[in-house]
């Protein structure tokens, strides 16, 4: 029986863990996007709207892990479907949520914030604590 190489293991565990972190990331990316009626993308609609770039068989692949070297054209196709920042694939995935409808979100924040302006400052600080109550409960 040949003897496994330390070298060829410790390759094999970082893909493992690569392709679990791609998982991951895309399984998020299913969870947390909606289309304009607030549906989830299933991976068939993601396959029919990309125009067959990823197929439904590649992003099952990518969700169980199986692709641990996915290469750049499946993640490019996710990142333009999903419009989330290519940065999005190399950050941890505790900072996912500032990535997903990114445009939308600066969206909101803007006129949120631009409402607020004309607001008294006590106002302005129960809107605060209202953000800090959300946050505390990570929502």
């Amino acid at each position: 029986m040949a003897k496994k190489n330390p070298e060829n293991e410790k390759k094999d565990e970082k893909e493992i863990a690569y392709a679990k972190e791609i998982a991951d990331k895309v399984l998020y990316l299913f969870k947390s996007c909606r289309d304009q009626n607030g549906d989830r993308y299933t991976y068939s609609d993601v396959e029919r709207l990309t125009g067959g770039k990823i197929t439904q068989g590649w992003i099952s692949k990518l969700v169980n892990g199986q692709a641990t070297r996915p290469g750049l054209a499946p993640l490019q196709t996710l990142t333009d479907f999903f419009e989330v920042e290519p940065t999005y694939w190399f950050r941890p995935l505790s900072e996912a949520p500032y990535y997903i409808n990114q445009k939308k979100n600066l969206d909101d924040v803007n006129k949120i914030a631009h409402r607020a302006i004309v607001l008294s400052p006590e106002s302005r600080q129960i809107i605060l604590e209202i953000i800090e109550s959300f946050e505390k409960r990570g929502m």
